[in-house]
């Protein structure tokens, strides 16, 4: 909530949503990713279009494990919610796959940051990113 609330008050919403051309360079991207392919990836400001859709999805996926976490633990007082997931039994399983879409988010993220080296993993873990200028400090 607080990240999504910082995205809309920052502007930097603009730079995470996908638009048609991140789907058309997801591939790409995939590719790239995958060391298929040594073209350089295309970048349309702060992310690349992997980064657009998974992030974007990240955050829809934080919004329906609330709704979904919210049925399954007061099925009797939000009924309506409930039935609108397809009922209780849908509703868990709906959040359980949910949670795994989580847990393979996370371990994409940090295999891809340990790929792109330490300084960045680093980085993602302590919030700044040492230079050659500042390494002894």
């Amino acid at each position: 909530l607080f990240y999504v609330i910082y995205l809309t008050l920052s502007g930097q919403w603009k730079w995470l949503l996908p638009n048609r051309q991140s789907f058309r360079e997801l591939g790409q991207v995939i590719l790239s990713d995958l060391r298929i392919s040594k073209k350089p990836i295309p970048l349309a400001g702060k992310y690349n279009a992997a980064q657009q859709i998974i992030y974007t999805g990240v955050i829809t996926l934080g919004f329906l494990a609330l709704l979904t976490g919210v049925a399954i633990y007061k099925p009797v007082q939000c009924r309506w919610l409930c039935s609108l997931l397809g009922g209780y039994a849908l509703a868990r399983l709906e959040h359980f796959i949910i949670t795994l879409l989580f847990v393979l988010f996370f371990m994409l993220h940090i295999i891809q940051v340990v790929r792109a080296g330490w300084n960045r993993f680093r980085s993602m873990v302590t919030g700044f990113e040492l230079n050659e200028e500042n390494k002894d400090i």
